[in-house]
């Protein structure tokens, strides 16, 4: 895939921080794809033994049958060194890199990690959503911000993510039943409810949805061959 917006992020935490408020102002909260008949999930592993080599794998795959169709690898010492609340600035690295090995343009990519629902509303979602100028919804494990209420036990429900000003700013999807739900939040060119459907549309019987779970097996097999692609 071609970048279509170098973002030239700063390496000094509070820099970064500005920066990412700063961009949240370009972020489109509208216009997914409806159908989206490719979908894209990436994944970073490290080293087990340090930091100092990255494995990155970016999966496409039809919605409908989940078939993959294209498998990028990347490999090599990160970018940046990982600095506390600069996440995003590593990890996004490595993901750009192997996305743009990528020779399928996807209508709609799924991140590991937030969108919107993020402290400075600018979530690694948002971040490679803007550089590739794609759909992209982030699935977390993990809430960041907003309070919720907890969705039913079956699987597809979900109940909104508010901010403390009481704005939606995600959802929290019940993928399957028996399993903790994971928090869905828009990146760019999605709202909050096309997110949460593309999201549930990805579900399988894992808590972890198909394009998502498919980079993480192929990720860490990767790292466990320990070569550089």
């Amino acid at each position: 895939m071609r970048i279509r917006r170098a973002l030239n992020l700063p390496q000094e935490p509070e820099d970064f921080k500005a920066v990412q408020r700063a961009l949240a102002a370009d972020i489109r909260l509208g216009g997914a794809p409806d159908p989206a008949p490719l979908v894209a999930g990436v994944d970073v592993a490290y080293s087990k033994t340090g930091p100092d080599m990255a494995y990155a794998v970016a999966v496409v795959m039809e919605a409908s049958s989940h078939r993959i169709v294209e498998l990028a690898t990347w490999s090599g010492p990160p970018p940046y060194e990982y600095v506390p609340g600069l996440f995003a600035l590593r990890e996004g690295a490595c993901l750009r890199s192997v996305l743009e090995r990528l020779k399928t343009r996807p209508d709609v990519l799924f991140i590991d990690g937030q969108g919107i629902a993020h402290p400075r509303g600018f979530g690694l979602a948002c971040q490679l959503g803007l550089t590739f100028d794609i759909a992209t919804v982030g699935v977390a494990k993990k809430r960041l911000i907003g309070s919720y209420a907890m969705p039913g036990n079956e699987p597809g429900r979900w109940t909104r993510l508010r901010s403390e000003a009481g704005k939606t700013i995600g959802g929290v999807l019940r993928t399957s039943a028996g399993v903790k739900p994971v928090f869905v939040s828009p990146g760019h060119r999605c709202s909050v409810r096309a997110a949460v459907g593309l999201a549930s549309m990805m579900r399988s019987e894992w808590r972890i949805i198909a394009p998502i779970r498919e980079a993480d097996i192929r990720t860490r097999q990767l790292r466990d061959e320990g070569r550089v692609r």
